[in-house]
């Protein structure tokens, strides 16, 4: 078996230069205006990230499987697939709300590699888990595009776990609604090496994708992404490589966010950023940049912006916590000291909600619990110490977004 699957990986390099020199006129120009050939990927790199093979010819052969509906794609997905997505528009929503209403958690025991998640606003999500050498690409023969989406705003389009090598060509994603949103397009979870190629990112989603817990090496070339709620990607624990070249990023309302592990690189070449993630990028400290093209910029790091981006907590409603789908997981947006007032944004913390079980993590602990909903509509966490949550809605532009807040000792923290 692991033979076969260098062997697959093989194969996808060479598909990979064969879908690259397919769409070489196709792609966005360069912040320079010119075509140059060092913007394209290198599979002479990519191939030397893979153990040579053993002595002895080989036979390459991958049969590629072209789908023209979301229940055949979610069918053929598995390791060392290759499939091809012929052009159109496809509301995975539509089918997989239908068969989990039907089928619910039976249809995920008949597929390994798929799991559909129930989300908090009732939607569902896609999970392709433990899945390794999957190419999934568009058909870019004709003018149509291939455009995945879904109607969810707490699931990703697509999201990825536990998986490894996987390519993404050619497709077009995002949500079916413009505005608030508290889910990224793409997510990544432990997972490595990841090519994007080609690929239209677009909001809403809170960002174009989002990769943690362990996740590393992606590579994203000739990209967009554009118009996302807080900013083209959000990588947090970031492992190994992650290099953007000739990519858009623009239209989002913030910059995103990067936080490495020790050893990761973030760099971009050949890049075009527009005026929000300009001034977030401009004088990063963490990336490298080559031959890149900015907008104006209007905000320095010597002056202190007007204002601050403050939670309007009076426009949170309480909820019970009896009534709500509370499965998910969720991110400190920020901590409040009770007696100074002093606060901090967006904190590494994690809040992961399970079935009736759970755990969180910080930048100095991890700690798993138990849960459940008290009489009153709060929640309570009960490990090594009781936490208590009280849930809120933040109703913005006819959707609700879930708030939690907990106390810890002298502190508030707020999760969404």
């Amino acid at each position: 078996m692991k033979h076969k699957s260098k062997t697959s990986i093989i194969v996808k390099i060479c598909l990979l230069a064969m879908l690259l020199g397919i769409c070489s006129g196709c792609g966005k120009d360069s912040p320079t205006q010119k075509e140059t050939e060092e913007t394209k990927v290198s599979t002479e790199e990519i191939q030397s990230s893979v153990e040579t093979e053993p002595s002895g010819e080989t036979q390459l052969t991958e049969e590629i499987v072209e789908v023209d509906n979301v229940e055949d794609f979610l069918e053929v997905i598995q390791p060392g697939a290759t499939i091809k997505i012929k052009p159109g528009y496809y509301n995975l929503s539509e089918y997989i709300e239908k068969v989990w209403s039907e089928q619910g958690e039976e249809w995920n025991q008949k597929h390994p590699y798929v799991e559909l998640y129930e989300c908090w606003d009732g939607g569902i999500e896609v999970a392709i888990q433990d899945v390794q050498d999957l190419s999934i690409f568009a058909d870019l023969e004709g003018a149509v595009i291939t455009e995945l989406v879904v109607e969810t705003r707490a699931g990703a389009v697509l999201k990825f776990e536990d998986c490894n090598n996987i390519f993404l060509h050619g497709l077009t994603m995002g949500h079916t609604q413009d505005g608030a949103c508290d889910s990224s397009v793409i997510s990544f979870r432990n997972t490595s090496n990841v090519y994007l190629t080609a690929m239209d990112l677009y909001g809403c989603g809170m960002y174009g994708f989002d990769a943690m817990y362990g996740s590393g090496n992606i590579y994203v070339q000739s990209c967009t992404i554009r118009d996302c709620e807080d900013g083209p990607f959000y990588i947090m624990d970031a492992q190994g490589k992650y290099e953007f070249r000739n990519c858009w990023l623009k239209g989002s309302n913030g910059g995103g966010y990067y936080e490495p592990a020790d050893g990761a690189e973030l760099s971009f070449v050949e890049c075009n950023f527009g005026e929000k993630e300009t001034n977030y990028w401009y004088y990063d400290e963490y990336a490298t940049f080559t031959d890149c093209y900015w907008e104006e910029i209007t905000e320095y790091p010597d002056v202190e912006p007007e204002g601050e981006d403050v939670l309007d907590i009076d426009n949170l409603i309480p909820v019970d916590a009896n009534e709500r789908n509370l499965a998910d997981t969720y991110y400190a947006y920020m901590f409040v000291d009770q007696q100074s007032g002093e606060t901090e944004y967006y904190p590494y913390f994690t809040l992961v909600l399970e079935d009736g079980s759970g755990w969180c993590e910080t930048e100095d602990e991890y700690f798993e619990f138990t849960w459940h909903c008290e009489s009153d509509g709060t929640v309570t966490l009960e490990g090594e110490n009781y936490y208590y949550l009280t849930p809120y809605v933040e109703q913005m532009d006819g959707f609700e977004r879930l708030w939690f807040m907990m106390q810890m000792n002298e502190k508030v923290v707020w999760f969404y």
